[in-house]
């Protein structure tokens, strides 16, 4: 619900729209993201344990690699600037 808000509560609406398909698709991998660490949480909480660290790393690796895309795109648009 807070990715659908934001863009209706932000002053600078037209920042949003100019990297609206990344800004999508970065709502996508979040939600993916949690969908990952659930399962993981409800294995661990069954008392299946095993270093968390492992199956977690990839996918903060794909989290943060997107992130870095995000912000690259966003350089030469004047959104940082």
């Amino acid at each position: 619900m807070l990715f659908v808000l934001i863009p209706k509560i932000d002053p600078l609406k037209a920042n949003i729209e100019k990297f609206r398909k990344y800004y999508d698709e970065l709502v996508v991998l979040m939600i993916v993201f949690l969908f990952y660490l659930y399962p993981l949480t409800i294995f661990w909480n069954m008392g299946l344990r095993f270093n968390m660290i492992q199956p977690l790393a990839p996918a903060l690796g794909i989290l943060f690699y997107y992130c870095g895309v995000l912000i690259g795109t966003q350089k030469g648009t004047g959104l940082l600037e």
